[in-house]
């Protein structure tokens, strides 16, 4: 999970930079975490936040990244 979530991490932090939600993109050796929620006019962007689903037809509980 901790590999997963690290190379995971590179991606969230391009993502974030992209839609104007962070204005510097740490080192990919860096030890921060991205925050649980990040929002601005234009994205919501969750990290590591519990998805509760009103359908049967989810496969998974909790994701790693979601940006909407």
């Amino acid at each position: 999970m901790y590999r997963n979530n690290t190379v995971l991490k590179i991606v969230f932090y391009e993502i974030l930079y992209n839609l104007d939600l962070i204005d510097s993109i740490p080192p990919w050796y860096s030890a921060a975490e991205p925050k649980p929620y990040y929002e601005n006019e234009r994205a919501h962007a969750f990290w590591n936040v519990p998805l509760y689903a009103d359908h049967v037809e989810v496969k998974a509980n909790r994701i790693d990244a979601r940006c909407s």
